[in-house]
């Protein structure tokens, strides 16, 4: 997950709140990319004067990045698969809502979705993100059938559904009635913040192009695949530079035994995450995410933030964000030869990084800055309140200055 610098930089002159609304965002995911998506919204909004709170596991990683930006954090009991602590997080979110007289509940991730529109009254105030709809992804037939009738289930529960891009929003389309609910609201990320590269791997890389990825380890995100396409390299000796697999998860094991088996060590390595993504994103050369299924993968947009060039699958909204042969190069899921091939392409051209890295950070300024979309998700709150507003208290802009003068927050 990246490391967030939070900018106060003062109050726009345009800023309007909407008085006595308050927001609560209800968050499944611990960790990556949706949590990440979150702790950038609810401080934004937060900035521009809305009384927005979070709802998430008490161990989720930005649980105290959140708090100590001054958003209030609710400890759900919200679990990933499908489990009997479901009615017990059910029962805490209806009196979490009863205390808290929320004007607008927006619900991440399928899971919190599926409990927010299920348990909670007035369709009209209930927002859902999937970031990726269970249904979507490479699950089983009868588990994939399942999650898309739980989704067709509770559709009629949803005030508006927010799609990351424009799969997403295809995949949404698929749902009967959900045409009118959908909204188009694509990622934004911080600038690149310009931090010091990390020292681990700027040792490995030497005086070679550094390739990686920067994910939680897990199924979706494949990093298996990397792995194997940099030994098809390194067995036909032309490796060009080296990949770095920085993250914690469950494939933590799988990854280090691959890298032993296939006899890689020389090119490849693995790197613990240690909460900031700024130094690792500083010492790549290219950055690369293999995934087996996304929407739209925050980290391209990080990647792209800081001029890298970007190496990825064609799955989900990717193609959507990298384009092919101008910003980075995609290639086929599973096509171990095609990944090998770009990454070869990408490690072995400076000239071709650079002009693909710079290609990537218009595209970032141009479509993918965080105030952007803050403004849209903001612009949305409004239409389902109703359009009231008012200006901003006087106590609160007093505070956004003074916050202000005391300089960036540097979360995880």
């Amino acid at each position: 997950m990246r490391a967030v610098a939070t900018e106060l930089r003062g109050v726009p002159p345009t800023l309007r709140a909407t008085p006595g609304a308050r927001v609560l965002e209800v968050l499944q995911p611990q960790d990556g990319g949706v949590a990440a998506h979150v702790l950038q919204l609810a401080t934004g909004l937060r900035r521009r004067g809305w009384d927005v709170e979070v709802a998430t596991p008490a161990t989720s990683e930005v649980a105290g990045p959140l708090a100590a930006a001054g958003v209030p954090v609710h400890d759900l009991p919200l679990v990933r698969e499908p489990s009997p602590s479901d009615l017990t997080a059910i029962r805490a979110l209806r009196s979490l809502d009863a205390g808290g007289r929320y004007a607008l509940v927006h619900a991440h991730s399928s899971k919190a979705g599926a409990l927010v529109r299920a348990a909670l009254p007035d369709r009209r105030r209930l927002l859902y993100t999937p970031h990726c709809f269970a249904f979507a992804a490479r699950f089983g037939g009868p588990q994939q059938l399942v999650y898309r009738a739980i989704e067709q289930a509770v559709l009629h529960r949803t005030g508006a559904l927010v799609a990351v891009c424009e799969w997403e929003r295809r995949q949404a389309e698929r749902l009967w009635g959900a045409r009118k609910l959908v909204r188009r609201i694509e990622y934004g990320v911080e600038a690149c913040d310009g931090v010091a590269p990390d020292r681990e791997l700027l040792a490995f890389k030497g005086d070679r192009a550094l390739a990686g990825m920067v994910s939680v380890l897990r199924a979706q995100k494949d990093p298996l695949f990397a792995v194997r396409a940099m030994a098809r390299l390194a067995a036909r000796g032309r490796p060009a530079g080296r990949l770095a697999i920085v993250g914690n998860g469950p494939l933590e094991a799988a990854v280090r035994d691959e890298i032993a088996r296939l006899g890689v060590g020389e090119h490849v390595r693995w790197f613990p995450y240690r909460g900031a993504v700024g130094p690792y994103l500083a010492a790549l050369d290219a950055f690369v995410l293999p995934s087996a299924w996304e929407a739209l993968p925050l980290s391209l947009l990080e990647a792209m933030s800081c001029g890298l060039p970007v190496v990825a699958t064609g799955v989900g909204g990717t193609p959507e964000a990298v384009d092919d042969r101008v910003t980075g190069r995609i290639v086929p899921h599973g096509d171990t030869r095609a990944l090998a091939g770009a990454l070869w392409a990408v490690l072995s051209d400076r000239v071709l990084r650079d002009q693909l890295g710079q290609a990537g950070l218009r595209a970032y300024h141009a479509r993918f800055r965080l105030d952007r979309m803050v403004d849209e998700t903001e612009s949305l709150y409004r239409e389902l309140l109703g359009g009231a507003v008012a200006p901003l208290p006087a106590a609160a802009t007093a505070a956004a200055a003074a916050a202000a003068r005391n300089g960036r927050l540097r979360v995880t």
